[in-house]
């Protein structure tokens, strides 16, 4: 037996020089095979770098990585980048700290597109009111979307999702700090006093006002 998934399907036409644009959608190998979930991590240097999700097997050529694949993938629109991000962080998780990539979602109606989303990561280092330090990396990013495909036959470009990341050469420090009780008590005194304050303004407006059109001052009984 041969072909229990639908990439050993694809390489058993191509070893026959047979196109399997025709039967690849009425097969069970390949009918069922709607998409994936990716999820794990990733142990990088502190380097720029980046990480893709492309078309075809990766391999090592030289120092390059390249992607080898069958052309007929996307001239039979048999490739579809349609993808969503549910969440995607640099480092520890940080209560508080929000992961702007985190819910995108691109759709594609037709074509075989490549994104190309940059992120800027600036190294955080975070300490927690226990004196515990976490290392992590905030980040902002930019995004970018072409169709690589031309014409039939033809593409300029690598479909796929691609992120690519650079390191700034800052660090910023956070430290959570637990106001005390004591803050609580001179901020109430502070509320009371502000009241007592503003009470005070307000008698001596309204006593200035009754004097001036009134001609009397407030509790006089003439």
């Amino acid at each position: 037996t041969c072909c229990n998934t639908c990439n050993e399907l694809k390489d058993a036409y191509l070893a026959k020089n047979l196109s399997y644009a025709e039967v690849i959608e009425s097969t069970e190998q390949c009918g069922s095979a709607v998409g994936c979930r990716i999820a794990g991590e990733i142990v990088v240097s502190k380097a720029s770098g980046n990480l893709h999700i492309a078309l075809g097997e990766s391999r090592m050529k030289g120092r390059s990585l390249v992607h080898r694949f069958n052309v007929q993938d996307v001239a039979n629109h048999m490739i579809d980048t349609s993808h969503t991000i549910h969440s995607i962080s640099f480092g520890d998780a940080i209560p508080g700290f929000v992961s702007p990539l985190d819910g995108a979602s691109k759709t594609v109606r037709s074509g075989a597109y490549f994104f190309h989303y940059h992120i800027k990561l600036v190294p955080t280092e975070f300490i927690d009111r226990y004196g515990t330090t976490l290392a992590t990396n905030q980040y902002s990013f930019t995004d970018m979307a072409r169709n690589a495909q031309m014409r039939k036959g033809e593409i300029n470009g690598l479909p796929g999702v691609f992120i690519v990341y650079d390191l700034s050469p800052f660090l910023m420090r956070s430290i959570e700090k637990v106001k005390p009780w004591s803050y609580l008590f001179t901020s109430s005194c502070a509320l009371i006093g502000g009241a007592f304050s503003v009470a005070s303004l307000v008698e001596l407006l309204t006593s200035k006002a009754v004097t001036k059109f009134f001609g009397c001052k407030p509790g006089l009984v003439l």
